[in-house]
This record gives structure tokens, sequence and C-alpha cells, in this order.
């Protein structure tokens, strides 16, 4: 990512740290462990520089204080067994886990750690990320890092990859730190990156974001290799005892102050009566300070809805607007919630982008009022994706059957069949107004929308276009439309459904999502003459 004001990449300023987090946070109260490092390593792929590490490891170590004793804390010929034991030792428990091993594409495509084999004259052992997952207990407690010396542990491989990479399985099984290579690893940027990373945490400032900052400038400074380039972190966002390994923060003794919430109020098809209080969403909103922002379209999208789209879509995608100044306010969490366009809440969820959490809350038609049900153990029904219809062209048709049926037949009157690559149709078992009744669940149908959608646009060839056919609440629209920000998806376009059109209902127009984003006219497409099925385009 090249910075636009001093043509640097964003991973050559000092200091900075890009994070990758697993969202579920870590259990409070875990006592932080005694400093220990265990050094695990395998040669089964090859040659490993096994001593040069056990050197700097020992070294920094001696020089600082910390015990490390080789006998006890070194772990060669490394097997699952051996792994499972060490970790699973109460006795000894592990603060840091250092893993020197060769990275490999598995049978199920997904990168995983060559270890050596509980026989010796056995293949050597693959472990991919679903094999490292049962050999972890339910949730690790002693762990505060985990260090991979290996050719692209923080790459997941193909994206159907539930669990991810090898790093994101240590993550989510409660490590707060995770460091990993995205890319290829040298042995000779390895070696760099231990001596560095060790020596700023036990004998330098403590702390991980000095540490990798360090050992990523020493590796820019070697010739032809890309190691820096392919450091990889796992940690919480607000976990900053995630950083101190070895000395970790004291608790606090309080409750830390929650960040302000900013209330996103959207409004085009009509207009919002209540807000959101604190007997609507109790998690959400107790104990903080609470600003109201209100992008309100509904007199403008009025009886000259059509004339005003482009003006009103321009609106949203203006800089300096209502939208995007509160999406980009530092230091709050926000709430998404009203009643706009489903293009125009697809259209706010990709100016928020896929990196950022949003919160979103529906309008509950009982209680006439924005709310979420908060009953523990509230079942609601899976989104499921129906088996994927191939056709001649190169558009994928993304069918969402959520608060109504997307029938193929009104699709093709905008979208002939003969254009479309894939048709994908994700619905809910019997689609209906209301269906999406708590944060946890939309949250878990944008996964499943992500998933399948990285899993697709990998697989299928020849797709230049996604084009999005919604029927769904404004909270799943947003959450799409971070999904569809991510640089992987080809265009974007979002049609609108006008259930009162005369002389029947249909799509009346689309959004182009990257166009409006990038101001480049016309980003809507007003349909004047539907296609009819069958006849010449």
């Amino acid at each position: 990512m090249r910075l636009d004001f001093n043509g640097k990449q964003l991973a050559e300023l000092p200091d900075c740290l890009v994070r990758c987090e697993w969202l579920p946070k870590p259990l409070p109260g875990e006592t932080p462990p005694k400093g220990r490092i265990l050094f695990a390593c395998s040669a089964a792929g090859g040659g490993v520089p096994f001593q040069e590490h056990l050197d700097a490891i020992q070294d920094a170590c001696q020089r600082a204080g910390l015990d490390f004793n080789p006998d006890r804390d070194v772990l060669r010929s490394l097997t699952r067994e051996k792994l499972a034991e060490a970790l699973a030792d109460t006795e000894h428990p592990v603060t840091v886990l250092h893993l020197l091993c060769h990275g490999v594409l598995t049978r199920d495509k997904a990168y995983g750690l060559v270890l050596s084999p509980e026989d010796p004259y056995e293949e050597p052992d693959r472990l991919d990320p679903s094999d490292l997952r049962r050999l972890l207990p339910g949730r690790v407690t002693s762990l505060r890092l985990v260090t991979i010396c290996a050719c692209q542990s923080g790459d997941a491989g193909i994206p159907s990859q539930i669990l991810g990479s090898v790093a994101r399985v240590f993550h989510r099984v409660g490590v707060p730190a995770v460091i990993a290579s995205r890319l290829p690893l040298s042995c000779k940027g390895s070696v760099t990156l231990v001596k560095h990373l060790y020596s700023e945490l036990l004998l330098g400032s403590g702390n991980l974001r000095k540490a990798i900052s360090s050992a990523r400038l020493r590796l820019m400074r070697e010739p032809g290799a890309k190691d820096w380039a392919a450091l990889q972190f796992y940690g919480g966002e607000e976990d900053e005892a995630a950083l101190r390994p070895f000395d970790p923060p004291e608790p606090s003794t309080g409750p830390a102050p929650r960040p302000d919430l900013v209330l996103v109020c959207h409004q085009a098809l009509s207009q919002v009566r209540k807000t959101p209080g604190h007997v609507d969403a109790p998690r959400l909103l107790e104990n903080r300070h609470v600003e109201e922002v209100s992008v309100d379209q509904t007199q403008a999208l009025g009886k000259n809805r059509r004339s005003n789209l482009s003006e009103q879509v321009r609106r949203l995608t203006r800089p300096g607007g209502e939208l995007l100044s509160a999406f980009s306010k530092p230091g709050v969490e926000l709430l998404y919630y009203g009643f706009p366009l489903v293009p125009f809440a697809v259209l706010a969820g990709y100016l928020a982008r896929a990196t950022q959490h949003v919160h979103v809350i529906e309008y509950d038609r009982e209680k006439e009022r924005f709310t979420w049900d908060e009953s523990p153990g509230s079942a609601y029904p899976p989104l499921e994706m129906e088996k994927p219809v191939l056709g001649p062209g190169r558009a994928m048709q993304l069918r969402l059957s959520i608060s109504s049926e997307v029938k193929p037949a009104d699709c093709e009157t905008v979208l002939p069949a003969h254009d479309v690559r894939a048709d994908l149709h994700f619905k809910v078992a019997k689609p209906a107004f209301g269906i999406v009744r708590r944060e946890e669940q939309a949250q878990a149908y944008k996964q499943v929308l992500r998933s399948k959608l990285n899993q697709y646009i990998t697989e299928i060839d020849g797709i230049n276009s996604i084009h999005v056919f919604a029927a769904v609440p404004v909270s799943i629209a947003f959450l799409l439309g971070q999904v569809l920000s991510a640089t992987v998806f080809p265009r974007c376009y979002v049609y609108n459904f006008n259930a009162k059109a005369v002389p029947k209902p249909g799509y009346e127009w689309r959004l182009s999502l990257d166009d409006a984003v990038h101001n480049k006219k016309p980003f809507v497409h007003i349909f004047k003459t539907p296609h009819i099925p069958g006849d010449a385009p």
C-alpha cells in the first residue's frame, strides 16, 4: 500500500504496525504467566537455521536474565505429539512459543507446517490448520506470543479454508499475539527477525510494536529479499497487553472507559421516528457518550426519486459529507441503522470498508422501534447457498433472499441469462420480513457471504462484474457492502426493486458502487424498457 503524500509504502513507516484481529476478545481476568520461551524446531522439510535461532534466543535471554535452558526449553525434531504435550504442560507453562520449520501446501490446498514424523522412516508430517486446531487446547491461557518462522504460515491458501492460516488458528484459541509470514521467508531473513525481535522484547522497550518495526527495518536493508513485506501480526486492537508478552501492564482496577458511540441514522424510504435507546441495545449503549448523525434523504427522494438519484448518491460519497465524516471519526464506535434504499445501504457499507467494524441494528415491526432480541439462546435460521448455476457470460449474479424470494425471472428482465457466468443464490428456508433479530445473526450471515464469494470469485474463471439482487433488511445490505469493498472483487452493481412499480413490480435502476465512489458518471443506470426474456437485448 503506497502513501500518496510521500511515495512510501505503509510498511516502511517507522513504528507502524498493521494488526489482523480475530474479533472475539480474550477472556478477562487471566493472570499473566511468568516468562518462558519454548523453541520448537523441525528440519523434516529440509535444512533450517536451527543453531542461529538458538544462539540468538539464548544470547538475548542470558543478557536479560531470563531463564532459558536448552535441555528443557528446546524441542528438536518437533512432532505433533511433542507440540501438544508441551502446550498442555501446566507445570511449565509457555509464555512465548518460537516455531522454526518449513511451510507447505497441504492436500486440502491450505498452507501448513512440515513437522517430523513419529517414525523417522516415514515421510515428513504435513500439519494443516484443521489438524493444528485439534492439537491445541480448547483455549490457550499461558501463551502470550507465538512466532512462526515458516514460509506462508500467515497464508490461508484457498479462501474456503474456514479456519484460515496456522497463525490465525493460534490467535483464535486465545493467543494474544502471533507473528507469521504471509509470503515465503528466507533463512537469512528469519535469523534477522529472531535477533532483533527478542533483543527489543527482552533488552529494549519490551513492546512488540517497536520490536516488529525494528526487525522489519533491518530486513529492508538486506538486498534482494522481500522478508520485510512478509511479516504479519495478529493482535487485538484494544489489547495493549498483547504488545508486551514478557511484561504485560497491570490490570486496571476499574472498568475501562468505553469509546464514544456515533449513531448514523440513514433515511430515504421514510423517516425514523425514534432512535435506539438503552433498552433497545443495552450491551452497546450503556455507560457511554452517544452522538447522533442523521443522513436524511427522504424529501430529496420523494416524488422525483429517479431524477434525484445521482445527486443523492453524490451526497453520500462526497468527502466531508455527513456519511464519510461519521465513518472517519477517530476513536469512536459506529452504529448504522435507518430506512435507506437497499443500494444506498450497500453503498454505505462499501464506503465504510471491510476493515472497519460497524454495529448494525434492525427495526422491529411488532415493537415499532429499532432493537435487537437480547434473550439468551435464541436460534435463527442459517443462511445457505444453493448450488451455483453456470452459464456462458462473464457476470456473477448474486441473489439474496432473506426478506422475500428473489426470482431469476425478475433478474433476467435487466440482466439477460446469456450474460451470466454464475448465479449464486443465498437464502433462508422461509424468507420473510423480520428474519434478522440479533446482531450476531447479521454478522454470521456476513461471514457466510464473505467466505462463499471469496471462494467462487477465485474458482470460477472469466467473471468481470458482480450484479446484486437483494431482498434483505438494512443491516444485511450494509454488511454486504462491506464484504463487496474487498479489493479481490471486480466491478459491483446493486439493483433496486420497486414493489409499487406500474404496470408491475420490477427492477427500476442500478447503482455502480465503484463508479459512485470515484464519481465516474453515470454511476446510476435507470431501466426505461425492461428486457423480456427470450428477446434480443
